[in-house]
């Protein structure tokens, strides 16, 4: 059954029924873009964790002579850092195709997965602030926003 009508004479804004599913001006909207962004730096963090050196130490030796060293996150603290660190691009991707599942059935909102992922992954960002939190939260605000306009 193909219906269209057309609502609201102020905005013009046209809905067009098929089959149940509704497209419109605003079906299509353009915050699930945003979750590329927001996908680059959840890799930049994996590519930081893996070549960015975090630590340094210094060690003195008999003599008066001081050597210096650096490591990176996971050299420090092993492969398993990753696990953490690789939440916000695994949540990306839950939250994108959450969303495209969603349109394809032709309803509106964010569903609970994508809530619940995001919120999760902002839970992360709080509960390890101190540490890689700080540079999750990016992440996690994006995937928020993309989920209340979705």
């Amino acid at each position: 059954m193909l219906n269209g009508e057309l609502k609201g004479e102020l905005t013009g804004e046209v809905r067009l029924t098929v089959d149940g599913r509704t497209t419109g001006a605003d079906a299509d909207r353009g915050s699930p873009w945003l979750l590329l962004p927001a996908a680059l730096w959840a890799v930049g963090l994996l590519v930081a964790a893996l070549s960015v050196p975090v630590y340094d130490s210094e060690v003195s030796h008999p003599g008066g002579s001081v050597s210096r060293a650096s490591a990176t996150l996971v050299e420090v603290n092993g492969m398993k850092v990753l696990i953490p660190v690789g939440v916000p691009l695994v949540v990306v991707g839950l939250v994108a195709a959450a969303l495209r599942h969603r349109r394809r059935r032709g309803k509106e909102g964010a569903g609970v997965l994508a809530w619940a992922s995001a919120g999760l992954l902002g839970l992360l960002a709080l509960v390890g602030v101190l540490t890689v939190g700080f540079f999750v939260l990016p992440v996690a605000v994006v995937v928020m926003v993309v989920c209340a306009s979705a």
